[in-house]
Formats: C-alpha cells, structure tokens, sequence
C-alpha cells in the first residue's frame, strides 16, 4: 500500500465504517526503504529452492491514493494500472470523497484525459475493477466500460470478511451476487453479455 491517505471514502471500502476488522488509517506514506526490505527479501526466496514458480515473471501490486494525479510518470515507466469505477455516475454512488461528496466526475475527467493524451499507453496498461452492488449490475458496469474506454473490467463482489455486527443489515442490502446479475443480464438478453459469451 503506497499510502494509506486516500482521496476516497468508499462506503464499501475494507477500511470503512462496514467492517470491524481494518487497521487504523494514519495519512501515513509507505517508505521506499520498507519497500526495498521487501522486495529483498522475496528476491532471496524467489532464487532459492523453496521457489517451484513454473513462471519467471514477477508483478508486484501497489494500492492506495490517486495515481493519475501523475500521469506522465506512469507513461514513462510503463506501469500498468487498474482503474477502480463501478460504472456510470448513477452506478459509481458509493465512492465519495472524504467530505462525502461524489467523486465521479473527477475520475472520469481524469481517465478521459488519460486515454486522450496518451492512447498507446491507455490501450496496453489501463484496465479496470468495479465493484458490484445494490446500485450496478454486470450488465451495466460491462456496457458503461466497454462504451466508454472500450475495455472489459474485472468486477469484484463486495468484501465478506469482518463485517462490523451493526453493519450487517447494511452489508446485505448493498451486496449482490456477481453469479445471479450475470443470470439475470443472460436472462434480459443482454447483447454484451452474449458477445463474451460467444
């Protein structure tokens, strides 16, 4: 995690109020020297014997913050990037900013002007993750994408673990199950849905 001072306030968010089990958010930024403590010590697993990887490529995920606050590092160092949004503006309702206003507007500016000024890099390093819940389905995060950035995003179910006991109630009426929305967009004869499909 690069840092733990994220511009967000995802009402979904392991980190939120929904759950019991997160760790305090301090605002603080993780340290190159933690990294590199890391990074050594897999490389020494990675060339021992306890290594049995058939694949001798290595990806290492960072998290946290707003990377594309600054784009031309990303594009000149080939960093790839998994952009978070659930969708349309309607579907995006649950990632607000601290102050809980909607956040989707400056994301979406900000993906735009990614694609625009620097197409290459947008097609072969940006890809997306959205969440499913009470207010999207598959069907319309798939289209919304696809329509827009002309991409197909990985979608995630909302987090079941640790789930705070007052919250429970909450947690259910926003979760929503990625098998049944597929079902259900199959179902309605969804046209996108059908060309993955075939």
């Amino acid at each position: 995690e690069v840092t733990d001072e994220c511009n967000l306030s995802c009402k979904y968010c392991s980190y939120g109020d929904l759950y019991s089990n997160q760790d305090e958010r301090n605002r603080g930024k993780q340290e190159f020297n933690n990294v590199k403590i890391l990074i050594d010590y897999l490389i020494s697993l990675w060339k021992s014997y306890r290594n049995i990887s058939f694949n001798n490529t290595i990806n290492i995920g960072f998290f946290g913050g707003e990377p594309l606050v600054n784009m031309n590092y990303l594009v000149e160092n080939d960093v790839h990037l998994l952009i978070s949004i659930d969708g349309s503006k309607q579907n995006n309702i649950y990632r607000v900013k601290k102050e809980g206003k909607e956040s989707f507007d400056i994301v979406f500016a900000n993906i735009k002007k990614l694609k625009d000024n620097h197409p290459n890099y947008f097609d072969s390093n940006v890809n997306f993750n959205s969440v499913l819940h009470d207010k999207n389905s598959v069907d319309q995060i798939y289209s919304y994408i696809k329509t827009n950035f002309d991409k197909t995003p990985y979608i995630s179910e909302l987090n079941r673990n640790g789930i705070a006991e007052d919250k429970k109630e909450e947690f259910n009426r926003m979760f929503h199950s990625k098998e049944d929305s597929i079902k259900q967009a199959v179902n309605c004869g969804s046209s996108y849905l059908k060309e993955i499909a075939d």
